[in-house]
């Protein structure tokens, strides 16, 4: 056990900026947590959509815990990267898997899994690396499983004051201008917990992608500006008005 340890430490020491097995970040990390809170409003969960044989217990797998939160993540700005190494130490298997958490600012935050593993062929890592990229990617994100077969989010939901009054913002956002009729019939069609936050979260990311795909524009140089208030004004010295 000592040279596992030993072996570890040396790994760490080894690595830029690594302090622990816990969160690394960059100097700055500002920008990706004003992102990651506002993924977290989203991310309503991953779905237990596998089965543990041994212990006869529900779970999610890897595709359903990227699939909770890939579309989300992307639509503020954060992708995330995923990779692993393995070495043997006294015929024990020993697998590292980091996640990696990276900001469109270039800001980023990694963690990583360690996992111990007695069977060192493709079959016994390539299990670990999986369960390793599960548990990397939702601790870091902040994901939590929830049951979808025959559980609390797949049973009849009913809509609380909190998700009528946030429906009602979002459907009247000049987003839904024309749209209103579908997004409206969809609300109604969502009759399951699951349903009614996947329903809120596809608005949300409409809204900021409109909001940012219309966001006022600031041109430079001897040539119209246009302000923060939407107005229009002349530059003629080069300063930047916006």
């Amino acid at each position: 056990m000592k040279q596992n340890n030993d072996e570890l430490t040396t790994f760490l020491n080894g690595q830029p900026d690594v302090t622990s097995m816990g969160i690394e970040q960059s100097i700055e990390i500002g920008s990706i947590a004003t992102a990651l809170a506002k993924a977290q409003k989203l991310i309503t969960g991953a779905e237990k959509n596998a089965t543990n044989p041994h212990f006869k217990s529900g779970y999610a797998d890897l595709h359903s815990v990227i699939e909770s939160c890939r579309v989300i993540l992307s639509g503020v700005g954060i992708a995330f990267i995923q990779g692993f190494w393995h070495n043997r130490v006294n015929d024990q298997c020993h697998v590292y898997v980091t996640t990696q958490l990276v900001h469109t600012s270039g800001e980023w935050i990694r963690s990583m899994v360690y996992l111990p593993t007695e069977r060192a062929n493709p079959q016994g890592i390539g299990s670990a690396v999986t369960y390793g990229r599960r548990y990397g990617l939702s601790g870091l994100v902040g994901i939590a499983q929830y049951d979808d077969d025959g559980a609390e989010a797949s049973m009849p939901y009913q809509k609380t004051q909190g998700d009528l009054a946030r429906f009602v913002e979002l459907k009247d956002h000049k987003a839904f201008t024309g749209k209103k009729t579908t997004v409206k019939k969809e609300w109604e069609n969502a009759i399951t917990m699951s349903g009614v936050h996947s329903v809120l979260s596809r608005m949300q990311l409409t809204v900021d992608a409109h909001e940012k795909a219309n966001k006022p524009k600031t041109l430079k140089g001897d040539t119209l500006v246009v302000t923060e208030t939407g107005d229009l004004a002349h530059n003629s010295t080069g300063v930047d008005h916006g």
